[in-house]
């Protein structure tokens, strides 16, 4: 029970570091350039997070084993993982990323006339 106040759960803690990444690539303090390479270093950790480490918890959710840190069944894990998936807030800066991404090819494409 302690260990659970110490450890964060490793794919949870990755969904935070990738919620930075996101961060970043919507402050509008950086440069334009630097936001769109946020933009698809989020979107390649995402792909990766959803290809490996949640289709390995999902071959493993009927398993009635804990992770040692944190206590956790493989399903408990899918289940705060789709929590925070689904947060609204990740859901609107992901629309932010696009609307980024169109400024910047209409930057460029203004630079290259």
């Amino acid at each position: 029970m302690l260990q659970e106040t110490i450890y964060d759960n490793r794919e949870l803690s990755w969904l935070k570091f990738n919620k930075r990444v996101l961060e970043e690539a919507v402050d509008e303090n950086n440069p334009l350039c630097e936001r769109l390479s946020f933009v698809s270093i989020f979107q390649s950790n995402l792909d990766e997070f959803l290809m490996v480490r949640v289709g390995s918890l999902d071959a493993g959710k009927d398993s009635k084993v804990r992770e040692n840190k944190t206590n956790l069944t493989c399903q408990e894990q899918l289940d705060r993982i789709i929590v925070k998936e689904n947060d609204p807030v990740i859901k609107a800066r992901i629309l932010d990323d696009f609307e980024c991404m169109r400024r910047l090819t209409r930057a460029t494409r203004h630079m290259h006339r």
